[in-house]
């Protein structure tokens, strides 16, 4: 517990044993019938990676810093009925490196936002629950990475996003997605448009002086339009 201190780590790792790794922000204040809740900062090192496939509660917001890998492979709760929390607070910020999560990491705070700045990359990996779709409205201008058999919700706007294809990525063919650039260093990486059957175009809208490199495979139904 961090007893409702900020507090900021190098890497949070644990929760592959038997026991249920949890780390929770704050316990309620006896004189308020409120809390205040902390801010969890994870400043990863370069060339540093971390995994944690345990529960977070309570925290107000988690930051992620520096230039390594952060993966939260389980679940995230924040109670903002009776904290100093308000729907519109991010719950985390991804300010630099990258943050990995599965599709329904946030699934009991669906509706509360993730910002991603420039230069960060939100990895979104398939869900433990087969079926459940990432949800949170994403904020910013970073990098978005959905690897294979992870769905975003289609009421999401990525527009401001630069899509990272890893391996092989379809967006579901619900409707047509729109980025703000395609990259991909990998040659053997096909995006494609098409969960139900239907190809649905891919449109990149690139900023003027923009540049990007996508050395992947376009799926071979995929309407393309930039």
């Amino acid at each position: 517990m961090l007893n409702s201190n900020d507090t900021v780590i190098a890497g949070l790792k644990g929760g592959f044993s038997y026991s249920t790794a949890i780390v929770s922000g704050s316990s309620p204040h006896v004189t308020s019938g409120s809390y205040r809740l902390p801010k969890l900062t994870i400043r990863v090192p370069e060339g540093e990676e971390y995994f944690y496939k345990g529960e977070i509660h309570n925290l107000k917001k988690i930051v992620i810093d520096g230039e390594g890998i952060q993966k939260i492979l389980g679940s995230v709760t924040r109670d903002k009925v009776t904290s100093d929390v308000s729907a519109e607070d991010f719950i985390v910020e991804v300010n630099s490196a990258e943050l990995h999560v599965r599709g329904d990491t946030f699934d009991a705070v669906k509706t509360e936002p993730l910002y991603v700045a420039y230069g960060a990359t939100l990895v979104v990996l398939s869900p433990s629950d087969i079926g459940k779709k990432f949800e949170n409205p994403i904020k910013g201008s970073g990098r978005v990475d959905f690897r294979f058999g992870a769905e975003i919700d289609s009421s999401s706007d990525v527009s401001s996003f630069e899509l990272r294809v890893t391996g092989s990525t379809d967006l579901g063919g619900e409707k047509d997605w729109t980025f703000s650039g395609l990259v991909s260093s990998d040659p053997n990486a096909v995006v494609e448009n098409s969960g139900y059957g239907v190809s649905r175009a891919l449109i990149v809208n690139v900023s003027e002086g923009k540049e990007f490199v996508f050395d992947g495979k376009l799926g071979i139904d995929l309407p393309f339009k930039k």
